[in-house]
């Protein structure tokens, strides 16, 4: 979708000088482009050739589909499949580390065909594979609470036999979960979380739970008389709040809303507010980008699958996004409570608001979701959506 047009002209139509409030009709519009963006992702497929990426020819795809293997799932046995080089019959082999809380980063142990709960098959006329791991297989290590990296593993498929990963042969990251996704944990058994990866910084956002609150407004420059391309014709302080000292950015609403309103979906003079329903979040996450680039580049380098990786790798989806944001790394490595975003976080002074996984240098994350004037960028230092031009630059990371 690319609603931006359509979303500048409903911002102008209430831009005028309305004070009476916005009208039902371009909330409701409003929020149904809002339904839209939040779930907006860029797209991907198994042989890596969309967002102009070059296919990969050996790959190994997401596991259980999420990269998470919940509890449920190691209970019942899952399975890995991929494509590795065709025609290896006599030398393929298939390696697992699972146990990567010592910071080590290492090929792992090769697994045994029928040993320890695992056996697979290999189709040497095309290279494809699955790898089966029974019911409580013993070559997995289910995630402890409060332990840095705990329940990581990485299979490595070994297509010329050496021992050691070639360039072009695959490896994949996952997560052996215990207990089940909640709200929040407090180191029970029973209560799972999120996890990062010691070695990579890459995170497993793995919890149960709404990742916007009340919903969150759009934090934009766009004034009536501006132009999407340029949204500093008119510096109006639209919503009353000068946030940062900076009166220029304002939430999404229109004139006469008193300053300081909160963005929520029960707020009908706040025109755009997104709406996220709880639910289980189950996906990785790769470390962010070490420099800023602009949106079109930060796409590209999140698809890049020769790069990530991953055959599956691209940008996150707004609401993604904020749910790693709610996964609460706290600059840390240990994900605490589930932390919502909210707008509050936004308008008032919290000292410390840094939600970033550990490692992470740049907070301000690129999401696929286009918005009047650009495509939303999520502060995980501060708590914003922000409506920010293409060309600006900032940080990114991929959904694996």
């Amino acid at each position: 979708i690319n609603p931006s047009a359509g979303l500048f002209g409903l911002w102008q139509s209430d831009g005028a000088g309305n004070t009476s409030g916005v009208t039902k009709a371009t909330t409701d519009a409003l929020q149904s482009w809002s339904a839209q963006l939040v779930s907006h992702a860029s797209q991907t497929n198994a042989a890596g050739t969309f967002n102009g990426s070059a296919p990969l020819s050996q790959y190994i795809n997401r596991v259980t589909g999420t990269d998470v293997v919940s509890a449920a799932e190691f209970q019942a046995g899952f399975s890995i499949t991929g494509k590795a080089a065709a025609g290896a019959q006599g030398t393929i082999r298939f390696y697992l580390d699972n146990d990567r809380t010592n910071g080590t980063e290492e090929i792992g142990t090769q697994l045994t065909n029928g040993g320890d709960g695992v056996t697979w098959t290999y189709n040497n006329t095309t290279g494809d594979y699955t790898i089966s791991f029974a019911a409580n297989s013993t070559a997995l290590k289910k995630a402890a609470h409060n332990t840095y990296g705990s329940g990581v593993h990485k299979i490595t498929v070994d297509a010329n036999g050496d021992g050691v990963m070639q360039a072009g042969e695959a490896s994949r990251l996952f997560l052996v979960a215990s207990g089940t996704a909640e709200t929040s944990h407090t180191g029970q058994a029973l209560q799972n979380y999120s996890v990062q990866d010691k070695i990579t910084g890459n995170v497993f956002v793995y919890f149960y739970g709404d990742p916007d609150g009340n919903g969150i407004g759009l934090w934009t420059r766009l004034d009536n008389t501006d132009t999407a391309s340029n949204p500093t014709l008119s510096t109006t302080d639209r919503d009353g709040l000068s946030l940062n000292s900076n009166t220029d950015w304002d939430y999404y609403n229109i004139t006469g809303v008193t300053g300081g309103t909160q963005a929520t979906t029960g707020n009908t003079a706040l025109g755009f507010v997104t709406n996220i329903a709880a639910q289980v979040w189950e996906f990785q996450m790769g470390q962010s980008a070490s420099t800023d680039m602009n949106w079109s580049d930060a796409r590209t380098w999140a698809g890049d699958h020769t790069a990530r990786g991953s055959n599956t790798s691209r940008m996150a989806s707004l609401a993604e996004t904020l749910a790693l944001y709610a996964a609460n790394f706290a600059g840390g490595n240990t994900p605490g409570a589930v932390e919502a975003m909210s707008n509050l976080t936004s308008t008032t002074t919290v000292a410390g608001e840094n939600n970033a996984p550990g490692g992470w240098t740049g907070t301000n994350i690129w999401t696929a979701a286009p918005t009047p004037s650009g495509n939303a960028l999520v502060s995980l230092s501060s708590g914003h959506v922000l409506d920010e031009l293409g060309t600006a630059t900032s940080r990114v990371s991929a959904v694996l």
